[in-house]
């Protein structure tokens, strides 16, 4: 039996920004940032392949590049 398909589809921003910060924040912040539950954040990561790396090591570097990403991401969506 084929699973019905709940919320919206992923857009490839919404994937591009799981990818980004997947390894560095926990998946309750990457849920808040993307509007979407826990268990959708979680759900993906493990589509993606990304829930069966090692979390953290992040080089801290990219952080600050990140957090524009995401300011901008976020208010592109507030327009």
């Amino acid at each position: 039996m084929k699973r019905q398909k709940k919320g919206s589809e992923w857009t490839k921003e919404e994937e591009l920004i799981l990818r980004l910060y997947y390894d560095i924040l926990p998946s309750s912040e990457i849920a808040k940032i993307l509007r979407r539950s826990e268990n959708a954040v979680r759900n993906k990561a493990r589509r993606l392949g990304l829930a069966n790396k090692q979390r953290g090591g992040f080089p801290q570097r990219l952080i600050p590049l990140l957090r524009r990403i995401k300011d901008n991401y976020i208010n592109s969506e507030d327009k």
